[in-house]
């Protein structure tokens, strides 16, 4: 079961979430935190919870553009080929639902480690990548490629560690 905590505000911020329910473990949860005052900008479409990985929203921007927010927690290395096949299929689904003229912004944590080579990835990865490619950040890059998505932080410095 699925647990979902929808317009929770606190500290001028409404919070929209979901996990697991009580008693399970807790190996999965999405959400965003918005401030209150760009609640309205979601139109009647409240967010939606897709799984405990995955979670978007609709905002409408100014000039009468629209943002597609994702929140995503990819399957650690632990987990399943299966496990990792259906997320990144959701997320497909989601992305390929979602009109051409809509901006996207994938957010999450991927627990992926992509590779250093900008050459091999040149439109999916900047050059300060850090640390070595594993079977998770091939799956990235690959579902990245696909969608002609940009992994950004890859694109700024950042420490060695």
């Amino acid at each position: 079961m699925q647990v979902y905590s929808w317009g929770w505000v606190g500290a001028g911020y409404t919070f929209f979430t979901i996990g697991q329910s009580e008693g399970k473990p807790r190996q999965a949860g999405v959400g965003f935190a918005i401030k209150s005052t760009l609640v309205s900008k979601q139109g009647n479409i409240p967010p939606k919870g897709v799984s405990p990985r995955l979670m978007y929203m609709k905002l409408e921007l100014c000039h009468g553009h629209t943002a597609v927010l994702l929140s995503a927690y990819a399957p650690t290395m632990d987990a399943t080929d299966q496990d990792k096949e259906a997320f990144y299929n959701s997320l497909s689904d989601i992305i390929r639902s979602v009109p051409y003229k809509h901006r996207i912004i994938l957010l999450g944590d991927f627990n992926a480690r992509v590779s250093r080579d900008h050459s091999a990835w040149p439109r999916v990865s900047g050059h300060h990548s850090i640390g070595n490619e594993h079977s998770n950040g091939s799956l990235l890059l690959q579902f990245c490629a696909q969608h002609e998505l940009t992994i950004t932080n890859t694109l700024f410095q950042q420490a060695n560690k």
